[in-house]
């Protein structure tokens, strides 16, 4: 990998990084954590089929696959093969409450820690390692990736507000 450089700008790759953390509009992935009530993970909101510690741990292990799927195939760390996952039954956990506390502060500390070495890769990577498409159909490209990892992020974040408001946990 080399240095980055080139048309892709410094203040371009610092948007995506910031799309990442959740952008400028919306409720971030730190602030819902903050203070998440521990008997209340597990909790099923009525009309809900998860709980927060299901959403959580969906992110994690989603935004992992995301992560390894980049380090493999598009910039070439020699580590093996991401495992392969198969929807929906390896993305989402049965179990509706973290086995303890650690659980949740390791899935929590997992999900920005996987964030930030997305960051790195994408500070890191030439314009063309950001934009040329890798992997067995030659569709996903680091920039593709960082874009779905900030989409699907935003999605469940907005779910974890909702279970947060549902159990009367949210104040703005």
């Amino acid at each position: 990998m080399h240095s980055a450089g080139g048309d892709l700008s410094r203040s371009t790759r610092k948007e995506i990084k910031a799309l990442l953390r959740g952008g400028y509009s919306h409720a971030r992935f730190e602030k819902v954590m903050q203070e998440f009530p521990i008997d209340l993970r597990s909790v099923v909101p009525d009309g809900l089929p998860y709980s927060a510690w299901q959403v959580l741990e969906h992110m994690r292990i989603a935004q992992r696959y995301m992560l390894d799927y980049a380090l493999q195939h598009l910039i070439g760390v020699p580590e093996g093969s991401p495992k392969t996952f198969r929807w929906p039954r390896d993305y989402w956990v049965r179990q509706q409450a973290p086995p303890g506390n650690d659980s949740w502060e390791h899935s929590v500390r997992s999900i920005l820690d996987d964030r930030s070495s997305f960051e790195a890769l994408i500070d890191k990577a030439t314009d063309d390692e950001l934009v040329t498409p890798s992997g067995s159909r030659k569709r996903k490209t680091l920039l593709r990736l960082a874009l779905q990892i900030s989409d699907h992020n935003s999605y469940h974040i907005g779910q974890l507000v909702i279970i947060r408001r549902l159990l009367r946990s949210w104040k703005r």
